[in-house]
């Protein structure tokens, strides 16, 4: 009997470890750890170093290495499974203890711990197809290639996309979990070259039909790594160490024999237990031969048991597999062509039952919906014994037709020939393709005859451009601030757009002679203006958005400029997740009339803008000269001239009021002194319309030689007009050559208005010199008028004063002839005495009253905010006395207050509330109320009663000095109280006036500037 190379190996094994105790090599071993300790094993592919075999046990270089320091440190190893980024990230969280085949970088030393012992140095190769020609990493540009995710080999220091950077290549590259899957990409031709670790490239690439190149790069230690501060990372790491040196130091170890057969010329890739030497001494010990003989046969015992339990299992697997897969499945005899069985996919999609088609043929049911498609299919058996995705229609049960795609294989059961076939429905998938051929033939069409430019541009190699220079440090929150800065850069990211096709439209908008030379040159259609755009685009794509547009200036590939509407429509990605593209659809509308409208527009607002303003300056209170400086500097600031210049008209010549000349050396002195009658300028002013010239060298009308050193080339003058009379002129220069002519409008409706304002500014200086003259006399006028009041002053005051003693000597005369012959005079002697005294007294009044008017004239006003509330409460309080309290009844509002002078205003209220108190004299209850209201934004207090009231037609007599509505009989008074309010009132910026009704009472109102 052959024994299986696995069992041999086995039993090599158990015999190791049986005669472990014996090795005399083995005593200088360490001692090791009690058994127990679960140590977490990073596993993934990557053969010869390390993968799972046909069994699924690890096995390779690091797994013998892994097994080995186990034995002899007492772990039990957990092995966890997965890709190389898979481990990479269960290692950084912690959720295995070590990763073997770890290439060192600086990068990760700084996330990992690794061991000191190098176990192995490894380096990596390209590959390609066998067709391709790649001799040296210059050949890369410009292609595709496949790399190990997160691998240093591709992203570490002097990684692939580095050196790719360094030699300014332009590279895609596809980021792949397993070398078998860089390696598939490579052969499906979905990349150009596939980036591999050199034994694994050396193992496998002839079975996947490529070939090595020259490119050779990162020579890498590969240790162990370990999780940072792990808790068991330091024991571990002393373990790894110490059993790596003790084997490193053997020649003979399991370290030396493991490494040559995986890693020698001669690797493979199932492991074969390498059999120490410690090993051959026991086998010679023990007499070899015979206990080999004897322990293969034991193992092979155990292994035939295993074998038919394994066997066993795997009918049953096959048995659930075969009834439990959702594809259709039947067995039949090739010989009637029967169905023998058939399985639960089967009777689902046809709606036979395995008792309707067992024991029965295709034909009999007629599930073949066209026969020759069985036909076709025995042809295949018979020529190669198989048949692989036959696509066939078939009639179920029920009569609808399905499609199916049918694999066949013959096979022999019980020496017996059979078919089996399996069949999957895919009529879904082919109406799905169906809609989606009629979409892309719709979306090709609509893009080929659509009026609109289209591009279609492939930015995957963008994409991966722009994750680079985030890994490489580029803020990702601020890529936009960081490409403004970088413009260089933003350049590079033009390299990585792949334009895929354009239309018609885009083809005739970019005037190029086809779709290739567009594509080809699409770099041409940017101007200088364009990047700005561009820069948005690239940061609208990396930050994932669908759809986005913006406006920007283009040139066409024979050099037009253009502005264009663009949109941006992020497609879809197409493509499994190894091979996706990232398609934008670019469509880009020529807006060149719209926006030079929309720039004649703008400068037509700034034009009548700059008018309105300079309208608004020159009517404003302005000089001539001023006119003139605000003239020239709008003017030439809204043409673009170099030279302004503005003439007043004085006579028969013109004079320089104000110029602006930049940088070109013409001064307002020079200017002066020419004859500048014999330019331009005179014709403007003679023929009284504007001239414009494009270039005054050759304008025979110019006889000035003088402006031609100064550079002087282009013309425009206005002539500004008033009625009949040519005020001035503006004349505008530039040293280039251009038409002032085209602000014709502009120019002209500047002239207008500046005439305009240059004849008030004229006039207005005329009326301020009469103005001062006016002013002049007024302030003599005022002299005289302040000498007059001071001179009535002294006459009110000498009055007065002369008056009071006579009437003081009346009055005591008066008195005396009272009191001492009070027995000697009769009752009308009496009388007339108590006449007289009467009339001294109101004497005394009417002058008292006389000077407190003239005093309110000359008083100073100090205003200060005042609660007119409390003054009216106050005043009243002062004036009402106790007979009088009792029969008046007062309300006082609460009223804002008021910014007047608080003397002035006492005796305001002080005269009104006594003029209340008087008029309301016989009435039985006395009603006076104070309060105030808000009337167009004034207020307005009053002060009302039930008096006896006035006629109003007298009602402009009431505030006249000595005016009286009332006989003194009834009630008394001088009539100055009343004048001496509106006195007060009129000074502080109010006014005064009263509402009434004989009988009925009056209302007293003041209104004061608000507070």
């Amino acid at each position: 009997m052959r024994i299986p190379h696995r069992t041999m190996r086995r039993a090599i094994l158990f015999l190791c470890l049986a005669a472990m105790a014996a090795d005399p090599t083995s005593r200088g071993a360490p001692p090791t750890t009690p058994p127990g300790r679960t140590v977490r094993v990073g596993l993934y592919e990557n053969p010869p170093k390390i993968f799972v075999d046909e069994h699924g046990d690890p096995d390779g270089f690091w797994a013998v290495l892994v097994q080995h320091i186990a034995r002899q440190a007492g772990w039990r190893v957990q092995w966890v499974h997965g890709t190389w980024k898979q481990c990479l990230t269960r290692l950084a969280n912690k959720e295995i203890d070590v990763l073997p085949d770890t290439g060192w970088t600086p990068e990760r030393a700084r996330q990992f711990a690794f061991c000191t012992e190098t176990p192995v140095v490894s380096w990596c190769r390209l590959y390609t197809s066998r067709e391709a020609n790649v001799e040296s990493i210059l050949d890369l540009n410009g292609k595709t290639i496949a790399g190990l995710a997160n691998s240093f080999d591709l992203e570490g220091p002097q990684g692939l996309k580095d050196l790719a950077r360094s030699f300014g290549l332009t590279c895609r590259f596809l980021e792949m979990p397993s070398y078998d899957a860089i390696f598939r990409a490579v052969r499906k031709k979905t990349a150009d070259a596939g980036l591999a670790d050199g034994d694994f490239g050396r193992l496998n690439a002839r079975r996947y039909g490529l070939k090595s190149t020259p490119v050779i790069i990162q020579p890498t230690r590969m240790l162990f790594a370990f999780p940072k501060d792990a808790p068991m990372t330091p024991r571990l790491i002393a373990e790894v160490d110490s059993n790596l040196a003790r084997l490193k130091r053997d020649k003979r170890s399991i370290y030396y024999q493991a490494k040559k057969t995986f890693l020698g010329p001669r690797g493979i890739s199932i492991v074969k237990e390498v059999v120490p030497h410690w090993a051959k001494t026991l086998l010679a010990v023990l007499g070899g031969a015979l206990f080999f003989v004897g322990a293969v046969a034991f193992v092979s015992r155990t292994q035939v048991r295993r074998r038919t339990a394994a066997l066993r299992l795997s009918e049953e697997r096959f048995r659930l597999a075969f009834m439990t897969n959702p594809d259709a499945i039947n067995l039949n005899r090739l010989a009637d062509g029967l169905f023998v069985d058939v399985n639960d996919g089967f009777t689902n999609i046809t709606g036979y039952t395995r008792e309707e088609v067992i024991g029965k043929t295709s034909r009999e049911i007629s599930i073949w919906a066209n026969i020759e498609d069985r036909e076709r299919m025995m042809q295949g058996l018979q020529n190669s014994g198989k048949v692989a995705n036959l696509e066939a229609p078939f009639r179920l049960k029920d009569g609808r037709i399905a499609t199916g795609l049918l694999s066949a294989s013959l096979i022999t059961l019980n020496g017996e020939t059979h078919i089996i076939s399996i069949t999957r429905d895919i009529s879904e998938l082919k109406r799905t393709q169906q809609a989606l051929r009629a979409s892309e033939a719709r979306f090709r069409r609509l893009f080929e005859e659509s009026p609109v430019a289209l591009w279609e541009e492939d930015c995957t190699v963008l994409l991966a451009h722009l994750d680079e220079l985030y890994r490489s440090g580029v803020p990702k929150t601020d890529l936009n601030a960081w490409l403004e800065a970088h413009p260089e850069a933003l350049a590079a990211c033009t390299r990585h757009v792949r334009i895929v096709n354009v239309n018609a439209a885009a083809v005739a908008q970019f005037q190029a002679k086809n779709k290739e030379e567009l594509r080809r040159s699409w770099e041409r259609t940017f101007s200088e203006n364009s990047f700005e755009a561009f820069r948005e685009a690239v940061v609208a794509v990396a930050e994932g958005r669908t759809s986005f547009g913006m406006e920007a200036e283009m040139q066409t590939l024979r050099g037009r400029r253009i502005d264009v509407s663009v949109h941006f429509s992020l497609a879809p990605k197409r493509g499994s997740d190894l091979d996706s593209t990232h398609t934008i659809i670019v469509a880009t509308v020529d807006v060149t009339p719209i926006k030079r409208a929309e720039r004649a527009l703008k400068q037509s607002l700034y034009e009548l803008r700059e008018l309105h303003e300079l309208s608004a300056r020159i009517r404003a209170n302005l000089s001539p000269e001023v006119v003139a400086k605000e003239t020239i500097a709008l003017a030439g600031k809204a043409v673009g001239a170099d030279i302004a210049l503005f003439f007043a008209c004085r006579d028969d010549r013109l004079e320089l009021l104000a110029s602006e000349t930049g940088t070109v050396p013409l001064g307002p002195e020079a200017m002066r002194h020419r004859e500048v009658v014999r330019c331009l300028c005179g014709p403007v002013a003679s023929a009284r319309e504007p001239v414009y010239s494009k270039d005054i060298r050759t304008d025979p009308r110019c006889r000035l030689d003088e402006c031609n050193p100064e550079g002087i080339r282009s013309f425009a003058g206005l002539p500004l007009i008033a009625g009949d009379r040519v005020l001035g002129l503006v004349a505008l220069a530039s040293v280039a050559e251009r038409d002032f002519e085209r602000e014709r409008v502009f120019l002209e409706t500047l002239g207008n208005e500046v005439a305009i304002g240059f004849q008030n500014a004229q006039i207005l200086e005329r009326l301020r010199k009469h103005q001062a003259e006016l002013e002049r006399r007024v302030r003599e006028r005022t002299a005289e008028l302040e000498a007059v009041n001071r001179e009535l002053e002294a006459f009110s005051y000498s009055v007065s004063h002369d008056l009071r003693g006579p009437l003081r000597a009346i009055d005591g005369f008066s008195r005396i002839l009272a009191e001492e012959y009070e027995q000697k005079l009769d009752d009308e002697a009496h009388r007339l005495i108590d006449v007289v005294r009467d009339n001294t007294r109101r004497m005394a009044q009417l002058i008292d009253d006389l000077l407190a008017f003239s005093r309110v004239s000359r008083h100073p006003i100090e205003r200060r905010v005042i609660d007119m509330s409390a003054l009216a409460r106050a005043v009243y309080a002062e004036l009402i006395d106790d007979v009088q309290r009792t029969r008046v009844r007062l309300t006082v509002q609460e009223m804002p207050p008021a910014r007047a002078d608080s003397s002035l205003m006492r005796q305001v209220f002080a005269n009104l509330i006594a003029n209340a108190l008087k008029f309301t004299a016989r009435e039985e209850t006395a009603r006076i109320e104070i309060g105030s209201k808000i009337e167009n934004g004034e207020t307005v207090y009053y002060i009302s009663d039930n008096g006896v009231g006035f006629d109003m037609q007298y009602s402009d007599k009431l505030f006249q000095v000595f005016q009286r509505l009332h006989p003194q009989e009834e009630f008394g008074g001088t009539g100055i109280g009343l004048s001496i309010v509106e006195r007060i009132v009129v000074r502080h910026g109010g006014r005064v006036w009263a509402e009434s009704e004989l009988g009925r009472g009056a209302t007293f109102y003041l209104a004061l500037p608000n507070a």
